[in-house]
């Protein structure tokens, strides 16, 4: 069964301080920014191999194998990676499908589809950063905008906590982190 959302209560980022990138210290001794080329941008990608196995929409089975990691949470509560996203799906069943499809379908149904791959996201510095899901996080947060402050618009997420996190998705992490606002939003790219 799905744990509650206050399970992982306290990532609205409130007093929390975001490390610029240069500063942030990195994993396993590389640079924080791996597109900074050479040596460290390859080591990156060795210890990133086999990360779709994390993400329900590039892996049909990875909903059941983390499903002790899954949570229902308030799309308020969910911070992005990135600092922008791109206007179309990029993995899964909906590829090359416009972002603002999923927000449609949300207003159709009054809620996010109950088949929307779940969101991945790790707990870190009081954040529950969205690693793989940027682009159907965009569409949540547009559907939560609509929809008011009232409703809690609730997202499928398994939640990985930083100090028990797979080397390869804090590898990822990082090379996602490209936000300049600590996560509070990320436009259309």
């Amino acid at each position: 069964s799905m744990r509650s959302r206050s399970h992982v209560r306290g990532h609205g980022g409130h007093g929390s301080s975001f490390a610029p990138e240069h500063s942030r210290p990195a994993p396993f001794g590389f640079t924080a920014n791996a597109r900074a080329g050479g040596t460290s941008r390859e080591a990156a990608f060795m210890l990133m191999k086999g990360n779709q196995a994390y993400d329900p929409s590039q892996d049909y089975h990875a909903e059941h194998k983390w499903r002790h990691l899954m949570c229902k949470i308030s799309v308020k509560d969910l911070v992005f990676c990135h600092s922008t996203v791109t206007r179309t799906f990029k993995h899964g069943q909906h590829r090359g499908e416009p972002v603002q499809a999923l927000v449609k379908a949300c207003r159709r149904a009054g809620t996010p589809p109950r088949d929307m791959p779940a969101l991945v996201a790790v707990n870190k510095e009081s954040k529950t950063w969205v690693v793989f899901g940027n682009r159907r996080l965009k569409a949540l947060k547009e559907f939560q905008d609509e929809v008011g402050p009232k409703k809690d618009v609730l997202a499928k997420v398994i939640v990985h906590e930083w100090e028990s996190c797979p080397p390869s998705l804090v590898a990822k992490f990082y090379d996602s982190l490209t936000t300049r606002n600590g996560g509070a939003n990320a436009p259309y790219a």
